[in-house]
């Protein structure tokens, strides 16, 4: 009889220690030991914030209006796996950031903020220093996929770089997102925001200019010059009368036309040494402004000076003579071509050209840079 009732007291203890671990199961699956009446500041970017159990992601609000007006709805991002249901972060997160909806992601905030840390460290780590690559990238919350590290890496040894990224933290590292490119991560950088922008490493090398890229900035910054060569020239700064033209030469040069050698120290006074640096400064923005350029070489192989025979303001009172008279002398079109200080002139009647030089002649012009043309 004892002996019975020994082993119902035991099978009574069993049953409630039963019953108090599920009980408390079920607390931990149901009911938060603490909670927030405001959006919690957790983040893997932040050194401290507010305590959050090891299964959260991250809260995102998203704002709607209906006929009742602005509304805001909030969805918790929960790691995959987690066994705490809707119930229990509404129950952590109270008040008007309290969650409607939950979504389950892969990586959770703690596991966000392990990973970032390490990542950053490698363009300054010793184990990287004899690599050369370069990161533009941030850690940022997508909505789809929660945290992830969104980068880019180029350099010589950009594609090593991302294979031991792989390899240490799969997918939680996206290369070359269509969403997160580089102009977004310039954007962030020029808003103080972004962490990374052309962030290089302690080995990183710029490659070497190709002669394309360093004529396309040749001549971009040769545009420039032409810019402020005509601001020159209508503000008074220079006499259009040593003038015979300009053009961009076939290696992106600016090619001024002077009628006297003497005269292209007057042109040197405008377009000065710090004013040609400045353009090829813009125009490597503009261009490309990661590769190695000698930029010092570059700003004595911009402008080139060639003495020509005619002034272009000759040129010009003809052109704009025959286009007085061009139905008269059956004139298609006339055009300066400054390349070969010439007026080139489109005749519909080649007899005519006599007639044409003539009428230059008798108007006190010269006829010298007069180049006829059978209009088509």
């Amino acid at each position: 009889m004892l002996k019975k009732r020994s082993h119902k007291i035991i099978l009574a203890c069993v049953l409630v220690a039963i019953l108090v671990a599920v009980g408390c199961v079920l607390v931990y699956i149901f009911i938060p030991f603490y909670s927030y009446d405001h959006y919690p500041a957790a983040s893997p970017k932040v050194d401290s914030y507010d305590k959050m159990p090891g299964d959260y992601a991250g809260l995102l609000q998203e704002n709607y209006y209906d006929a009742d007006g602005y509304h805001r709805d909030f969805t918790v991002y929960v790691k995959e796996g987690s066994i705490h249901p809707l119930s229990y972060w509404r129950r952590l997160i109270t008040g008007v950031s309290s969650p409607s909806q939950i979504r389950y992601v892969k990586y959770s905030c703690d596991e966000a903020r392990e990973f970032w840390t390490k990542i950053q460290t490698m363009p300054e780590s010793e184990a990287y220093a004899a690599y050369s690559f370069r990161f533009t990238g941030n850690l940022e919350f997508d909505e789809e996929l929660g945290w992830r590290v969104f980068l880019i890496v180029d350099g010589k040894d950009a594609e090593f770089i991302k294979e031991e990224l792989t390899k240490k933290y799969g997918d939680f590292v996206i290369f070359d997102s269509e969403t997160y490119t580089e102009g977004y991560f310039k954007g962030q950088s020029e808003l103080l925001i972004g962490h990374w922008y052309h962030t290089e490493s302690r080995g990183y090398t710029k490659p070497e200019a190709t002669e394309d890229l360093v004529r396309a900035i040749r001549e971009h910054a040769s545009l420039i010059l032409h810019t402020e060569l005509q601001n020159a020239f209508s503000d008074g700064r220079l006499n259009p009368g040593s003038y015979a033209g300009v053009y961009i030469g076939e290696a992106g040069h600016l090619v001024i036309g002077v009628i006297r050698e003497e005269a292209i120290v007057d042109y040197q006074k405008i377009l000065t040494a710090d004013l040609i640096a400045a353009a090829i400064e813009q125009a490597q923005e503009v261009q490309d402004a990661e590769h190695s350029i000698d930029t010092s070489l570059l700003a004595d192989d911009v402008i080139q000076y060639k003495v020509m025979l005619y002034p272009y303001y000759r040129i010009y009172a003809v052109h704009m003579s025959l286009g007085r008279v061009m139905e008269e002398y059956t004139i298609a079109e006339t055009r300066i071509d400054d390349r070969e200080n010439s007026l080139y002139v489109f005749v519909r009647d080649y007899n005519r050209r006599q007639d044409i030089l003539d009428y230059v002649s008798n108007a006190g012009y010269e006829t010298g840079f007069i180049v006829f043309q059978p209009a088509e």
